[in-house]
C-alpha cells in the first residue's frame, strides 16, 4: 500500500494557500504519507525546489511530485477544475476540450477535481471529455457532493482518487489516494491511474497504522 496526497496548495503559488511548501511537506511527512503531489492553481511548483525543501527537512523517503489545478471556461463561463499531471506547460483558463487535448498530447493525465461541488449534480458531459480519473473524495466538499462525484465516476467507468484539497497544514492527508505499488515519478503515478490501480480513502483509515514520524 502506497498512500498519496494528490491535491494540495501552497501560499507561494496559490492565492488561497495558507501554508508554505515547506510546511506542507513537513505535515505530509509527519502524517506518515508516502507521497505528496503539490497542485497549485494554474502553475507548477518547480520539482527540484520541492525536493530541495524535503531533503533540507530530512524527509528523504517522502516522494515529492508536482502538477497543477487548471480552471476551464466555455463561452466565457466557468466550466470546471482539473488536476493536471505530467503536462507542466499546458494552459489553464482555456476550454476543457483544449486542455484535455494539450495534456494528452504531452503524455500527461487529467483528473476531474471536485466535479460536483456546490450541489450541481453529476455533469455527464465530463465523461465525454476523455479525462483519466475523477476525484470522488475532496476535503472541501460535503459528503453529498462527494457521493455525487462517486456516482459520476461509476457511471463513466473511470478510476477514482481522493485528495484533501489542502490549503493548511492540518488538512494534509484528510483524503488520500492509495496505490498498489510504490512510485517515484509522476509518469508512474499516471500509469497506475490509467491502469485503475488507485483508490480513494479517508486518511485516518489508512494512516493510523503508519509509524509516526518527526522531523529531525
Amino acid at each position: 500500500m502506497f498512500v498519496t496526497e494528490t491535491h494540495c496548495h501552497t501560499r507561494e503559488l496559490s492565492a488561497c494557500g495558507r501554508a508554505s511548501a515547506e510546511a506542507m511537506i513537513e505535515a505530509a511527512y509527519c502524517a506518515g504519507l508516502d507521497a505528496l503531489i503539490i497542485t497549485d492553481h494554474h502553475v507548477v511548483f518547480p520539482q527540484e525546489e520541492l525536493r530541495r525543501l524535503a531533503d533540507q527537512l530530512g524527509a528523504h523517503d517522502l516522494v515529492i511530485l508536482s502538477g497543477f489545478e487548471a480552471a476551464t471556461y466555455r463561452d466565457g463561463e466557468f466550466y470546471g477544475d482539473f488536476l493536471v499531471l505530467g503536462a507542466d506547460h499546458a494552459s489553464s483558463r482555456c476550454e476543457p476540450e483544449e486542455l484535455v487535448e494539450a495534456v494528452h498530447d504531452a503524455g500527461g493525465a487529467l483528473v476531474a477535481a471536485h466535479p460536483c461541488r456546490w450541489g450541481t449534480g453529476p455533469n455527464e458531459e465530463v465523461l465525454q471529455l476523455g479525462v483519466d480519473g475523477v476525484e470522488v473524495l475532496n476535503g472541501n466538499n460535503s459528503d453529498s457532493e462527494n457521493a455525487l462525484a462517486q456516482h459520476l465516476a461509476v457511471n463513466g467507468g473511470l478510476p477514482t482518487t481522493g485528495g484533501s484539497d489542502a490549503h493548511r497544514t492540518e488538512q494534509v492527508g484528510r483524503y488520500v489516494t492509495v496505490l498498489e505499488r510504490r512510485i517515484a515519478h509522476i509518469s508512474e503515478f499516471i500509469a497506475e491511474l490509467r491502469a485503475g490501480r488507485v483508490r480513494p480513502a479517508i486518511g485516518e483509515d489508512v494512516l493510523r497504522t503508519a509509524q509516526p514520524r518527526r522531523m529531525r
